[in-house]
């Protein structure tokens, strides 16, 4: 088999992938004594079983613990030692899938994990089977993470609603304020245009009343000076008339 590969290793992914491993290693050891009590089932699969792609992938519960033999094992010992290189990882969510190669043995790895837990790790010579794995992980990990990414999604919503919701609130209160404030200014204006009105009318009353006690008075005046001139033509007519004396009788 004549495989160029390019040794391009991604540290960052490595030295998580090899976290996970630690992780899964101390987890190991604190359960070794209720292990050996009740044997749980290995996440480890052969090479038979990894060419059985008719079979369902379900993958082992995260607290599932390992032994340090186990394929897991061997591939946490490389890659602690930096003896493999990453050659494809996809993410869906927290769960993911990763493609590592072997230079020295030509061996191939394909894990399948969940942020630091390793669910399934496939150990292989065969490269078309490597990459028919790391496809199949990466898809189970889309059909893993649906749920996962549906409630992420709906958690955002929930929380783009709610903040919805107070900004609703906040802007109904603003405008139950400004309507209150509204028909208070409205009752006031209401209010003072009615005590307007009433002055209006009553100052036209007032207004009324003086005219006619103006006229009144006019009329007043005008009799007396109509009085006082005609006072005054008569003490004019009297001198004229005894002026003339009468002749005696004959």
């Amino acid at each position: 088999m004549s495989i160029v590969f390019q040794r391009s290793i991604s540290r960052m992914a490595l030295t998580m992938l090899a976290s996970a491993m630690a992780s899964g290693c101390a987890s190991a050891q604190f359960g070794s004594k209720a292990q050996a009590e009740t044997p749980e089932p290995t996440v480890v699969r052969s090479e038979r079983d990894a060419r059985a792609d008719a079979e369902a992938v379900t993958p082992p519960m995260a607290s599932v613990q390992t032994q340090p033999n186990s394929t897991v094992g061997e591939l946490r010992a490389l890659i602690q030692n930096r003896q493999v290189d990453e050659m494809r990882t996809s993410y869906n969510g927290t769960y993911g899938a990763s493609l590592l190669f072997q230079p020295e043995t030509l061996t191939y790895f394909v894990a399948l994990f969940q942020q630091k837990d390793f669910w399934r790790v496939v150990k292989t010579d065969q490269h078309a089977q490597a990459e028919q794995l790391y496809r199949r992980f990466s898809e189970e990990t889309r059909a893993l993470a649906d749920e996962e990414l549906r409630g992420v999604r709906l958690q955002a919503e929930y929380a783009y609603t709610e903040r919805q919701l107070g900004q609703r609130a906040a802007e109904l209160a603003t405008l139950q304020n400004d309507l209150q404030t509204q028909q208070h200014q409205e009752s006031v204006v209401a209010a003072r245009r009615q005590q307007a009105k009433a002055q209006a009318e009553q100052l036209a009353q007032q207004q009324r009343e003086a005219r006619q006690q103006l006229q009144a008075l006019q009329r007043q005046i005008r009799s007396i000076e109509e009085q006082q001139a005609a006072l005054g033509q008569g003490k004019q007519a009297k001198p004229a008339q005894g002026g003339k004396k009468a002749l005696p009788p004959k």
